[in-house]
């Protein structure tokens, strides 16, 4: 073929690739570099000078004072060229040093924004993954049988996400569906365990069916498609607002459910009939109890991030400061109960971080 001028000779990728790796520390010169050469010649000339005209008089066989003075040059000639030689070769050696460390914070930097925009990617998808959990959770302004119950609620995370959940639906005409999980696990692996409850919740199951049958149902759901290690305490239930009935299962869920009498002030705590965590045992046959309200009595659902919270000295909120809160403010509406319970959370926390995912669900009885 012939050579065309404006084409350009590239050897192959194998042997450029090569010659790069073999000569890639042999780089232009730099100032300092030339200065010391050009120091190397000129005393390399003051040197070969006298030797020239030391050999001359050698030669000649004069070995008088001029022949002293020659050698005298020539020696001091040829130490201040050795002195001269070892500074080029420090010089060169400083530059290599530096040019491996501008290489090296180079490569640093690079990284550095990979890690950045990684970082970026990261931050975007939880916070997207933030948006659908809170999808998951029931719309504050469309709560079901706003004549009869009133419902308050709070999902506080630890993180971004996190792995509490609760819900509510209307089934029928007369009976509603509340459900609280909190799933073993923080963060994005509970969150995703999270999206199974609630897709069991909105698609696994039949409104016709009793509280202790989408329990068997989502226990036996957890269980298939969970890590043995993953498993939810539960509790679901079944309120009916014409007979003013609830009917519930609890799958290890602590704290227990609680129930705020509206006429005493009473405060009692559910725990007489507490299963097996939902996800461990597909065998597991859940005891479903009954519970007959009256108007002003307050079922109340929170997860152990409330109770679990330590402030400065250690201490945790624990069971007994829920209760004398409830206690103090069983005339509350569930409204505002819900942020009574909150005060005195953050109130015994004083600024500390959470520790764990605080959620909290009540139901009240208006009529």
């Amino acid at each position: 073929m012939k050579f065309q001028p404006s084409e350009q000779v590239r050897a192959p990728a194998s042997t450029e690739k090569g010659h790069r790796s073999r000569y890639a520390s042999f780089t232009a010169p730099s100032q300092p570099e030339i200065l010391a050469a050009a120091v190397i010649i000129a005393l390399a000339v003051c040197t070969l000078t006298p030797l020239c005209l030391l050999l001359g008089i050698y030669i000649g066989g004069d070995h008088g004072p001029a022949f002293w003075v020659s050698m005298s040059l020539a020696a001091a000639g040829m130490i201040a060229a050795v002195a001269a030689l070892g500074t080029w070769f420090t010089v060169r050696g400083l530059n290599a040093r530096e040019r491996d460390r501008e290489r090296r914070a180079a490569e640093v930097e690079r990284r550095h924004a990979e890690m950045a925009r990684e970082k970026h990617l990261f931050a975007g998808d939880l916070e997207t993954a933030r948006g659908i959990q809170r999808m998951f959770l029931p719309d504050p302004g469309k709560s079901p049988f706003p004549q009869q119950l009133s419902f308050a609620h709070v999902f506080l995370p630890e993180m971004a996400v996190g792995g509490d959940y609760y819900d509510l639906k209307q089934l029928d005409d007369r009976r509603v569906a509340l459900l609280m999980a909190d799933v073993s696990g923080h963060g994005m692996s509970a969150a995703f365990i999270t999206g199974l409850i609630k897709t069991t919740f909105e698609f696994g199951w039949s409104p016709e069916q009793s509280p202790h049958e989408f329990m068997a149902r989502l226990n036996n759901v957890l269980e298939r498609l969970t890590p043995p290690s993953s498993f939810a305490a539960v509790v679901f239930g079944i309120y009916d607002v014409a007979s003013r009935e609830l009917r519930y299962c609890n799958a290890g869920h602590n704290p227990a459910p609680i129930l705020v009498r509206g006429s005493t002030g009473e405060v009692e705590w559910l725990d007489d009939s507490v299963d097996l965590l939902a996800g461990v045992n597909p065998d597991m046959k859940y005891q479903e109890d009954r519970l007959p309200l009256s108007p002003g009595d307050k079922f109340v659902l929170c997860t152990d991030g409330i109770t679990d919270i330590p402030n400065a000295e250690g201490e945790r909120f624990g069971l007994h400061r829920l209760y004398d809160c409830l206690r103090e403010s069983a005339e509350l509406s569930a409204a505002k109960l819900l942020e009574a319970i909150v005060a005195a959370v953050a109130a015994h926390a004083n600024g500390l971080p959470r520790t764990d995912d605080q959620t909290i669900l009540i139901m009240e009885v208006v009529k």
